[in-house]
């Protein structure tokens, strides 16, 4: 019989594309690691049994993994927790026990920690990895037990310096953005609104505009040359922005789509129209883009995808690739955007 807790204890700290892992999710047959696209959120995979789950990041706080990468958009991701269930059945490492309460766990420690809900004791470390009990501080009942790689203090100066190195050797992308007369409000534009009053979009809180909205982009970057830049369109559900970044020497509706939130909130959405029609018609909107790197929605939207197809055929085209494209191509927006902020 596999020990689960074992088998997980390995994949920790481990790169989601690494072949253990990999082979671990097939032999479960679990869904492949899910892309990471945000440093925002730990992507949560639940082991079939119910028992664990495993957290997928970018951020792994390691000399050798700082700061977080992207690789044609998508982040490197990392296993950066496993969480066991209070109750886990399976044996654990270092025949340690669920039985054992927060006074023999505190005594045993190897490190405590504190929050203001719960206390954490290291009872097992071994080859960059550790072993967390995670106790109710009030009830005092464990709650938890985490396996979690070892990792340096979040304002540890080597990683400053290391950030600061690794931005240092990048080469600078220069964007030279074209002067241009703004174009009509594009017709698929037009049909999308009409799509948004009859059917809505389902789970995303979007509204298109019935041509150009004005006077955004200036009022939320201060700067007149903004306004030339961005074409708003639409707005989402906290009144952030849905625009092109007219940066290309190209028709309107092949300008990248980008999002300027209500609350600072800066990303690329889309590399055009189409990829934008293709990710909203399955269910993804611009917010959930950005700020969650969503790449699944809950339902698809038919007539949105019947648009993108008139639009542009791409069979297939997903939200995964919609969004990595836009980052990998785009993703100097919020660069751009903060440097015209005054």
């Amino acid at each position: 019989m596999t020990n689960l807790c074992a088998a997980l204890w390995a994949l920790v700290g481990k790169r989601s594309d690494d072949p253990a892992v990999l082979g671990f999710h097939e032999s479960h047959r679990m869904p492949p690691p899910p892309p990471v696209m945000t440093t925002k959120i730990a992507y949560d995979v639940k082991v079939p049994d119910g028992q664990a789950s495993i957290h997928y990041g970018a951020e792994l706080r390691r000399l050798d993994t700082w700061p977080p990468h992207r690789i044609r958009g998508r982040f490197i991701g990392y296993v950066t927790s496993v969480q066991l269930r209070a109750d886990f059945a399976g044996p654990l490492l270092d025949a340690l026990s669920t039985k054992m309460t927060m006074k023999e766990a505190e005594t045993r420690a190897i490190q405590t920690d504190s929050t203001p809900i719960y206390r954490i004791f290291t009872l097992f470390q071994e080859d960059g990895r550790k072993l967390q009990f995670v106790y109710d501080s009030d009830e005092g009942t464990l709650d938890e037990i985490r396996l979690v790689p070892e990792e340096l203090d979040e304002d540890d100066a080597r990683l400053a310096a290391r950030e600061a190195e690794v931005r240092a050797s990048e080469p600078a992308r220069v964007r030279t953005i074209p002067k241009r007369v703004r174009a009509p409000f594009p017709a698929p534009l037009a049909k999308l609104g009409e799509i948004g009053s009859e059917e809505g979009f389902g789970d995303v809180d979007l509204e298109i505009h019935d041509d150009w909205e004005l006077g955004g982009p200036k009022a939320w970057t201060g700067s007149a040359a903004a306004e030339e830049e961005f074409a708003v369109f639409g707005q989402d559900g906290s009144g952030g922005m849905v625009a092109f970044w007219l940066v290309n020497d190209a028709p309107i509706t092949e300008q990248p789509i980008v999002l300027l939130g209500s609350e600072g909130e800066v990303g690329a959405v889309a590399k055009d129209l189409a990829d934008f029609l293709y990710l909203l018609g399955s269910g993804v909107g611009p917010y959930e883009a950005v700020e969650y790197g969503s790449t699944k929605g809950e339902h698809d939207l038919p007539s949105v995808l019947k648009l993108a197809a008139e639009v542009a055929p791409r069979v297939g085209r997903t939200p995964e690739e919609v969004l990595a494209t836009a980052i990998d191509t785009y993703g100097d927006v919020e660069e751009r955007v903060r440097s015209l902020v005054g």
